[in-house]
């Protein structure tokens, strides 16, 4: 993964009901999230009608800032009773893109300041404070 190169997300999504010609579509929801750095973001939220058999979702993607990545993909069927392996609904997906080297700081909640100068210098830089949550 390149930082700025457009990339397409895919997604193979399967209604595993057997092909014939009483088999329906079932109507569901794909929904796309992308977490890096603790934040979480919402990318698609999409209406299918899932028909007998596999079929390919695609979302065109760029990504700008160096991190590591995780894509979450959910299926919601339309009628939870339609889905005979609610199991199978949530997959993940992990990527990292490169950059500039970044510096993390962690500096003491009660001397916060202490190594300013030092954290400022640094081109690429995140500070944390030892009061913050890690996840």
């Amino acid at each position: 993964m390149q930082i700025g190169v457009p990339f397409d997300l895919r997604v193979v999504l399967a209604n595993l009901a057997p092909e014939s010609a009483d088999a329906k579509s079932i109507p569901a929801r794909v929904q796309i999230f992308r977490q890096a750095d603790g934040d979480e973001k919402q990318l698609a939220d999409e209406p299918i009608e899932l028909a007998p058999g596999k079929r390919v979702f695609s979302l065109r993607q760029q990504i700008d800032t160096p991190s590591a990545y995780t894509y979450t993909v959910r299926l919601v069927p339309g009628n939870p009773a339609d889905d005979q392996f609610q199991q199978n609904n949530v997959a993940t997906a992990f990527t990292q893109v490169r950059g500039q080297g970044r510096v993390l700081f962690i500096v003491n909640a009660e001397h916060a300041d202490e190594f300013d100068l030092l954290s400022r210098s640094a081109a690429a830089r995140k500070t944390r404070s030892t009061s913050d949550q890690y996840e």
